[in-house]
């Protein structure tokens, strides 16, 4: 949240301290009477914060947080979730998966093979075909793997790496300083966005007279589809789909 706080005259009242357990320590050694089942994992503790000279701050004692504090603090999280928005409307054809929940939004989408795309290099505009495509948003961030299918992946899709620069080995996209509004909009339209932030990055080592270059010009020149045999596996899309808990 981008916000300035000295600008809207916050000041720090409460300060929360989460303890965690290890939910497999055995408690019945330790006195406790409860039913280990019924035993949370969490204990949230609540500080107030002192201010004894103006502008300077301490903790304060602890104690446990209360249900009527709890609950201020989660219907302030769902009106800022509420302010950002969602991705609404009808699911595309493309989309295969969609997660939104405050502050997580999650994508799946593919591109069948295209006869016929833009590549932008250094300096350089590249004509030629693509391979299919699978995307995977996961919050701000974009991972792009090729596929072996000719249309919707499904569990016999291979993975590949696609050998782009500008994607990493784990599939992650460097997107740059690209930026738009990923809510308050429409699934068609996020879709449009991502695909758009991907296409129009520059393929950097994509020049003129390098290998792919001509590979792609003369797979055009041809009407040949993009060269599959030329990249390499990644992974399977079932492996994958369990890999981002999806």
């Amino acid at each position: 949240m981008d916000i300035n706080l000295h600008k809207l005259e916050m000041t720090p009242t409460c300060a929360l301290v989460v303890y965690e357990r290890n939910p497999d320590e055995d408690l019945r050694g330790r006195g406790v009477s409860r039913n280990i089942e019924g035993v949370s994992n969490f204990y949230v503790e609540a500080h107030s914060i002192l201010s004894p000279v103006p502008g300077r701050y301490t903790l304060g004692e602890g104690a446990p947080i209360t249900y009527a504090n709890m609950g201020r603090l989660a219907g302030a999280l769902k009106e800022e979730a509420n302010a950002l928005g969602v991705v609404s409307g009808l699911f595309p054809e493309r989309l295969l998966y969609s997660d939104q929940k405050p502050g997580l939004l999650r994508l799946l989408f593919y591109d069948p093979p295209q006869p016929e795309r833009r590549y932008l290099g250094n300096h350089c505009h590249v004509i030629g075909p693509s391979p299919g495509l699978l995307y995977l948003v996961d919050n701000m961030s974009l991972y792009v793997f090729a596929t072996d299918a000719p249309g919707r992946p499904d569990a016999t899709t291979n993975l590949l790496h696609t050998g782009w620069s500008n994607i990493s080995l784990n599939g992650s996209v460097c997107l740059g300083s690209t930026q738009f509004n990923r809510y308050n909009t429409t699934y068609e339209e996020s879709l449009r966005q991502w695909t758009g932030a991907f296409w129009l990055t520059e393929f950097t080592g994509l020049t003129k007279n390098s290998a792919e270059a001509k590979r792609l010009q003369e797979c055009h020149e041809k009407n040949a589809p993009y060269p599959l045999d030329k990249l390499k596996p990644a992974d399977t899309f079932t492996r994958f789909l369990r890999n981002f808990n999806l």
